[in-house]
């Protein structure tokens, strides 16, 4: 939503490719070169002077999914009947009401403040968070998006529809909810008019 977004989103994005691409075992574990890659994405978008990003990622080793994000862009890891084993909390006064308990999703997502983000690249202060790793099994689903999408599909519509049936007929139709429900902003339910990107991996 700032100036030159798509400025630093391209520019995270590819230093955090570069950095990973370059790196060795000399550089540590992998959940080490990930950090490094997002420290060097964070110092590569800081020096644009201005323009800001936020910037998810997923690490997927031996079994397991460990997230790593700076902002509101989701993170989800669900099993084949939709319990959730994980869900990253945005960093946004919205998303910190709702774990505190002050709100519930369905209030959150239309409040005056949804769209205030609290930690981003490129802001003063930005950091990583990294969370602790979670274990995968067979069909479970782990979802990268941006806020298009939380802003727009409630958790358990998201898992519903990328649970049933063939990973990529889900992400369709998870899509095409999304892109309805932006036309109904106004209307007093969940719409918000925004970027809508999705990544989802289903372990085999």
């Amino acid at each position: 939503g700032l100036p030159q977004g798509e400025l630093a989103a391209a520019t995270a994005l590819r230093t955090l490719r570069e950095v990973l691409l370059a790196s060795s075992e000399e550089a540590g574990s992998w959940s080490t070169r990930v950090y490094t890659a997002f420290e060097a994405a964070a110092a590569a978008v800081a020096e644009l002077g201005g323009p800001a990003t936020t910037l998810s990622a997923v690490l997927i080793e031996a079994g397991s999914a460990r997230p790593f994000h700076a902002g509101d862009s989701p993170i989800l890891v669900f099993g084949q009947r939709g319990r959730r084993k994980l869900e990253v909390v945005a960093h946004s006064p919205t998303a910190y009401a709702v774990e505190a308990g002050f709100l519930v999703e369905e209030e959150a997502m239309v409040h005056e403040d949804r769209h205030l983000v609290l930690n981003a690249l490129g802001s003063e202060g930005a950091r990583v968070e990294i969370g602790a790793p979670v274990a995968l099994k067979p069909r479970d689903t782990v979802l990268l998006a941006s806020d298009g999408l939380s802003d727009n599909l409630y958790v358990e519509e998201t898992v519903g529809l990328l649970g049933a049936g063939p990973l990529a007929r889900g992400v369709a139709r998870v899509a095409a909810l999304g892109v309805e429900r932006m036309g109904q902003e106004g209307e007093g339910g969940p719409g918000h008019a925004d970027d809508l990107s999705l990544v989802a991996f289903r372990l085999s």
